[in-house]
């Protein structure tokens, strides 16, 4: 696909973008107390700036989202957006606008917006979901999305106490696969576990301890490229979601 390419399309309750790109987010609330959406970034993009994202002209969030990060909170990314058909402009270099295309937000629905693959000036990957923020009470709730570039299917792991709960088996990068999850299908009881992101063969690409917490939505996001080293090196984030 060219860089010039723009196309959406929907896949299972997915709307994804091949856009010019780059967005950063407003983290205070202009909305007052009328009906909100709610809307969470992550900038996987290899090699991109700070991303910077504005609706009908106005700035969702002040700081840019660099990659490796989100917006928000450590407990919860979610930003509070205008619900109703909204021009979306993107940008990676200060005025300079990668993207203008109107989206419907809706009030009361949850979306993600993640630019992925390696960044290139005026082009980047980006893909808009739409969470099915239905969380059990009592567990916590993950989903996993390989991002990193150039990689073979991936495998992703929980450990506890000898215990071990496969939360991904041979997951493609996204770019070859034709669905995503917009649901946080993998449910199991909170705490401190060990997260493992193994590579096809078996290997430890990348190992550390997390806390997930109860009634929780997490999207654990593999990121980086193959054989990428220092900030380019396989790894996980941890995105948390929660209802307002």
């Amino acid at each position: 696909m060219t860089s010039d390419m723009k196309r959406l399309y929907f896949i299972s309750g997915i709307v994804a973008f091949l856009l010019v790109a780059t967005g950063c987010l407003k983290e205070e609330d202009n909305i007052g107390n009328g009906p909100r959406a709610y809307l969470s970034i992550v900038n996987a993009g290899l090699g991109s700036p700070g991303i910077r994202l504005f609706t009908d002209g106005e700035a969702v969030n002040e700081t840019a989202v660099e990659f490796g990060g989100s917006t928000g909170t450590s407990t919860n990314s979610y930003l509070k957006v205008k619900p109703g058909v909204r021009l979306m402009t993107i940008e990676a270099v200060a005025g300079q606008p990668a993207l203008d295309k109107n989206f419907s937000f809706t009030a009361g629905k949850y979306f993600t917006l993640l630019q992925y693959d390696t960044f290139r000036v005026n082009s980047a990957y980006l893909l808009l979901t739409d969470d099915d923020l239905q969380l059990n009470d009592t567990l916590t709730n993950v989903r996993f999305t390989n991002l990193v570039a150039g990689s073979n299917a991936l495998d992703l792991i929980l450990i506890k106490n000898g215990d071990t709960i496969r939360v991904a088996n041979d997951v493609d990068y996204f770019g070859m696969q034709t669905t995503v999850s917009k649901s946080f299908e993998v449910k199991f009881y909170p705490g401190t576990y060990r997260m493992e992101l193994l590579s096809e063969t078996g290997t430890v690409l990348s190992s550390e301890d997390v806390d997930l917490a109860v009634k929780t939505g997490y999207s654990l996001i593999a990121i980086g490229e193959r054989e990428g080293t220092g900030e380019r090196r396989p790894r996980m984030m941890l995105v948390a979601h929660q209802a307002f």
